[in-house]
C-alpha cells in the first residue's frame, strides 16, 4: 500500500475499482440560456457596466479607486 504525505497528514491509497465520470454538457447548456445577465453591477456601492456592453462607446465621468477619470 502507498502512503503520501501532504502537510504532515499521512494519505493511505486505496485500491478501488476506477469509475469514469461524464459531464452533463445539456444540463449546463440549460442553465446558461436560463440565466439572464445583469445589464449593471454594483460593487461597494458604485455601478459598473455588465462584459458585453462597448466600453469605447461610453463617455462620461468615471472613478476608479478615488481618481476621477472623463472621456
Amino acid at each position: 500500500m502507498i502512503t503520501l504525505q501532504y502537510r504532515g497528514q499521512a494519505y493511505a491509497r486505496h485500491d478501488a475499482a476506477a469509475e469514469q465520470l461524464h459531464y452533463d454538457r445539456s444540463a449546463f447548456e440549460a442553465r446558461q440560456r436560463q440565466a439572464r445577465p445583469a445589464q449593471e453591477l454594483t460593487y461597494r456601492g458604485r455601478s459598473y457596466l455588465a462584459a458585453g456592453h462597448d466600453p469605447v462607446a461610453s463617455h462620461g465621468q468615471f472613478c476608479y479607486r478615488g481618481v476621477s477619470y472623463s472621456r
